[in-house]
């Protein structure tokens, strides 16, 4: 009644253009990855204001004996200050000094401790533990 409706000239036509669409998309990406990357990061941040990197280091978890009640390990943070000295007069170091024990709420021994460091004459270190 109707006869064959597929033909190779339909098909070949339909190869070639899927070929045509195929390679023009490609060719467009190629263009924006390739050719303008600064611009698509900058059109991604525009995009997201509220993007921010942070870095957040991983805590042990507190261990405890086979009762539930002697703590065996715990995560204990460290930190450490070095300042070199030199060149800066014995009110600076009093006045960092007292900047630092007030800006770090150290207390007690801690604040002692960085106070005589800050008056020494060479390069120094302070650490101490915080949890």
């Amino acid at each position: 009644m109707f006869g064959r409706t597929d033909s190779r000239g339909r098909l070949l036509l339909l190869l070639v253009a899927l070929i045509l669409l195929s390679g023009g998309m490609t060719a467009r990406l190629v263009y924006w990855q390739v050719g303008q990357p600064e611009q698509l990061t900058a059109l991604a941040a525009a995009q997201d204001p509220s993007y921010t990197k942070e870095t957040i280091l991983a805590q042990r978890g507190t261990i405890y004996d086979r009762t539930g009640k002697i703590v065996l390990a715990e995560t204990i943070n460290e930190y450490r200050i070095m300042g070199d000295l030199n060149g800066l007069s014995q009110a600076d170091r009093k006045h960092d000094a007292d900047s630092l024990v007030d800006y770090l709420s150290l207390d007690g021994a801690s604040a002692a401790a960085l106070r005589m460091k800050m008056m020494g004459t060479t390069a120094t270190t302070c650490s101490w533990p915080r949890t």
